[in-house]
């Protein structure tokens, strides 16, 4: 797990929209460079960052872009973070199903799916427990280089 701390700069957003006639679900994109860093910012609500302000992200790079899992905005003291509940809810429902079910292949199937989402809900908390833990930056106090960190 890494973390960024910085200036945002170029942001641009998008909206995307999927489902069907039963429903749809809407995911909020940030792209934007921080220390000259491009970021890519995926959140199930919409997010409160500006050109300017001072952030914080964790996350993995990934072919060069870091790909973060939760922000903390300094400037304004907005927090987001990925929808934990949903996956912690969604892969004990897919473990136990898998586990009923794993005299039949389709089980393994389940588990596997049940075990990554509570992997990935585990992976999203820690991105955000390392957003809290970074201090916001103080008017006119030195900066590290880069402004990263890893855990």
């Amino acid at each position: 797990m890494e973390t960024l701390v910085g200036a945002v700069k170029g942001l641009r957003t998008a909206t995307e929209v999927a489902g069907g006639q039963h429903g749809s679900s809407t995911t909020h994109v940030a792209t934007f460079l921080v220390n000259s860093t491009p970021v890519r910012l995926q959140m199930p609500e919409a997010m409160l960052i500006g050109d300017g302000d001072e952030i914080a992200v964790a996350g993995r790079t990934k072919d060069g872009v870091f790909n973060a899992a939760a922000y903390r905005n300094s400037t304004n003291g907005a927090l987001g973070k990925g929808a934990v509940g949903m996956y912690y809810l969604l892969g004990c429902v897919f473990s136990v199903v898998g586990v009923a079910t794993l005299f039949v292949v389709i089980g393994a199937v389940f588990l596997a799916a049940g075990l990554w989402m509570i992997w990935h809900a585990r992976y999203l908390s820690r991105a955000y427990a390392a957003v809290l833990a970074v201090q916001p930056a103080q008017p006119g106090a030195d900066v590290e280089p880069g402004g990263r960190t890893t855990q």
